[in-house]
């Protein structure tokens, strides 16, 4: 009997509220399943919480407050933050936001650009057994490459991470330049060429002997006197007036201007020892050693 009023109940309630007998019915004999009560009794609804979040974008940090149930791509709008196609956001735009949560917006862009570009060359070392050992040979000189190229440039917030060359035109092809380093022990020192008929004749050994009691001071061994010998002798045959009347180079070491050995002293004129303190200093600042001013020597016709 309580059954049927429950029931007559739930029909009259179902036709005011649109609800069918049925579901009215199933309700009112089981109140606890879970479906909306039609006495008024209500089930338990997902809880809605106040949330804050930050969001970075563009090199500036916001901090914002709004509801549990907001999406990332909710949060972003709120913050009036525009997404271009390739940009990054460090969550998934249609996860929802937790409390404390830190989105990150990086701005992703792509630009093309036509530039002039220059690239230098490499220096190619290969030893030859037919060069004296410490002795370098330039067999091919280097060229810096330059042309122009349209190149394709990645930025993310506005720093370039990638280059990629779209389109090049060559106008001077790069070339390494190839160096011979001598690797042959030296024996015995060629014959001294015979002094130029225009040069005074110069005491035998007297500026050798010089010039050899000096290396150690510049820190050279024994050795380097066999190249340095070499060198002036070719230069001047050790003549401590020699002088080229086409350059106007002077001295054993012919130095040019010759009045830039005057640094060494005053009588840079007359003095083989003057001479040679220069020429030695000269030596040592721009080649490093007598051996390797024989080399440039040997490849150019100078030093």
């Amino acid at each position: 009997m309580f059954s049927r009023s429950r029931t007559l109940v739930a029909a009259i309630v179902a036709a005011t509220s649109g609800l069918s007998v049925a579901a009215m019915a199933a309700t009112a004999e089981n109140p606890s399943s879970g479906s909306p009560s039609a006495f008024g009794r209500n089930v338990s609804a997902p809880v809605v919480e106040k949330i804050s979040y930050t969001v970075t974008a563009d090199g500036k940090t916001r901090s914002l407050e709004g509801m549990s149930t907001l999406t990332v791509a909710d949060a972003l709008a709120a913050a009036k933050i525009r997404l271009d196609a390739d940009d990054e956001v460090s969550l998934a735009l249609d996860s929802r936001v937790k409390d404390g949560a830190s989105i990150k917006v990086v701005r992703v862009s792509a630009q093309t650009k036509t530039e002039d570009y220059a690239e230098d060359y490499t220096v190619k070392e290969e030893s030859d057994p037919t060069l004296a050992k410490g002795e370098r040979r330039v067999v091919t000189k280097g060229v810096r490459g330059e042309g122009r190229r349209t190149v394709k440039i990645v930025l993310r917030d506005g720093r370039e991470v990638s280059r990629q060359i779209l389109a090049e035109a060559v106008s001077t092809p790069r070339t390494d330049e190839i160096v011979k380093v001598g690797t042959k022990e030296t024996g015995a020192l060629p014959a001294p060429v015979a002094a130029a008929a225009d040069s005074a004749p110069v005491p035998a050994g007297s500026a050798r002997d010089i010039a050899r009691s000096m290396l150690a001071s510049y820190g050279w061994g024994a050795d380097q006197f066999a190249y340095l010998d070499r060198l002036w002798q070719r230069e001047s045959h050790w003549n401590h007036t020699a002088s080229n009347r086409s350059s106007g180079a002077y001295g054993i070491p012919q130095a040019l201007p010759g009045s830039k050995m005057a640094s060494a002293g005053s009588d840079w004129r007359t003095n083989p020892a003057t001479q040679i303190r220069w020429g030695l200093g000269y030596i040592k600042g721009r080649y490093g050693s007598p051996a390797a001013a024989w080399a440039h020597s040997q490849s150019t016709g100078w030093y």
